[in-house]
């Protein structure tokens, strides 16, 4: 027998439906119309019936409006509870008049009630039932007693015989070719919303697609627009390092000149006036040196990417020179980059997370790495201070969030952990692709599935 229907199938569904209100509706019109045939049976009318028989009736039909009653049960359990009384009916049809009889009828009206109702497994047991039932009369009626023992003796030869068999074909094939034609109805009707609901799948794919490509092409956009501003900013920050460099470090480098050919000429003057010259050339010299460093800060790549591990080195000797801590500087494996708006990246990274060190952990010692492996590229700056807080934010310094920028346009990642000696790791990882080819990728961000970073602008009182 078939179990009930799968919730996510919703045609399964339909169609149980159908077919717990086609039973019910053939329950109560069968109940309607075999009343009459019961109280005659009851009342002795037109022939009588054996008492056997007459409790038979009135069992059955109670039987059968239980069924119709009974509607938490599952319409399979309803419907074989029907058929199982048609197979009682025809068996005894077959007993009382053999061949003559409707017995035969109902054999062959079960297997169809029951594709209707039950479904094709239902059908194909219902049809070997019948075979066998069918099968075991004509046994015993070849063993010769039970010919002897039927009740009803018809004449086929008379045409009331026909006309009665005429009548129960016509009771037998008038409901199924009604229930075939609503079960046809249902079907189109099933296959008509399977269609509308595929075609609006169809559309909604469409669209998504289309969505996602346009979402995908403004990400490209985006992507190559804040490359090119960050180009933008690494140009403009050569641009004023070569002017500090190349005119106001001049300029103060002429003033520097003339102020120790004015001390020369007044070396006979008072020690008064010296002093003040001395101290006027102490100033430039002092200021010479500030607008080198600044220089420098600005450009910090001297010809190419192959710089930046010298770059890195400088920036350990500054800020040893700048803070009195121990600053160093390994490279440690394969550390070829071969781009240099990825050196350029990894350097200011590398520069925000050491200013970030000195400014708040208050180490005694910071430590830059700069390594690879086969897949990656990896720079790490790690201190031994007070490390970071356990509910860090990464929104709340700026600073974090230009270093994140930066690690996510080169299609990598940024990690800040805690030393499990005390202190702070920062880690920056960039895949291999994106290294040596130019820059990153303009899709990496969706490949990667990296969040667009809004453009940061940079100042001198970036937080941790």
């Amino acid at each position: 027998m078939n179990t009930g229907p799968d919730p996510s199938r919703p045609v399964e569904a339909v169609t149980e439906t159908w077919r717990a209100q086609s039973l019910n509706a053939v329950l109560w019109v069968t109940l309607v119309l075999a009343f009459p045939a019961v109280l005659m049976a009851m009342l002795q009318w037109p022939a009588s019936f054996s008492p056997p028989m007459r409790i038979f009736a009135i069992v059955l039909y109670l039987f059968l409006v239980g069924v119709a009653v009974c509607h938490r049960a599952k319409t399979a359990w309803r419907a074989w509870a029907v058929f199982l009384s048609m197979y009682v009916l025809a068996a005894i049809q077959l007993h009382r008049a053999g061949m003559a009889g409707d017995g035969r009828i109902a054999l062959v009206a079960i297997p169809l009630y029951a594709l209707l109702l039950a479904g094709f497994r239902s059908a194909w047991v219902a049809l070997v039932l019948g075979v066998l039932l069918y099968a075991a009369f004509l046994g015993l009626l070849a063993w010769g007693p039970l010919a002897e023992r039927m009740e009803v003796q018809l004449n086929p030869v008379e045409p009331g015989y026909w006309i009665f068999q005429g009548i129960l074909l016509l009771a037998a094939v008038v409901p199924l070719l009604v229930l075939l034609q609503r079960f046809r109805a249902l079907h189109v009707q099933a296959v008509e919303a399977e269609s509308k609901t595929l075609a609006r799948i169809r559309d909604e794919i469409v669209n998504r697609n289309a969505a996602y490509g346009a979402l995908e092409q403004a990400a490209r956009d985006r992507r190559r627009l804040e490359d090119q501003i960050t180009r933008a900013s690494e140009l403009e920050r050569r641009r004023l390092g070569s002017e500090l460099h190349d005119g106001l470090c001049q300029q103060l480098t002429a003033a520097l000149l003339q102020c120790v050919a004015i001390e020369n000429r007044q070396s006979a003057e008072p020690p008064q006036a010296a002093s003040a010259v001395r101290t006027l050339r102490g100033l430039l010299e002092d200021s010479i040196g500030v607008a080198y460093e600044v220089a420098r800060g600005l450009c910090p790549l001297d010809v190419g990417a192959d710089s930046l591990g010298s770059a890195l080195e400088r920036l350990a000797q500054r800020t040893r020179e700048a803070t009195g801590l121990e600053c160093e500087f390994r490279d440690e494996g394969d550390s070829s980059i071969g781009d240099q708006q990825t050196a350029l990246h990894l350097y200011r990274i590398a520069q925000e997370a050491v200013a970030n060190a000195a400014r708040h952990a208050r180490p005694r010692r910071i430590v830059i790495r700069l390594g690879g492996a086969a897949d990656s590229l990896l720079l790490q700056v790690e201190d031994d201070g007070c490390g970071m807080p356990a509910t860090a934010d990464r929104s709340d310094g700026m600073g974090m969030n230009i270093m994140a920028y930066r690690a996510a346009s080169l299609g990598g990642q940024l990690d800040v952990e805690r030393r499990p000696s005390g202190g702070t790791r920062i880690v920056c990882r960039v895949p291999r692709r994106v290294v040596g080819n130019g820059g990153p990728r303009q899709d990496d961000g969706l490949q990667n599935g990296l969040r667009p970073f809004p453009v940061p602008q940079e100042d001198d009182s970036h937080g941790r």
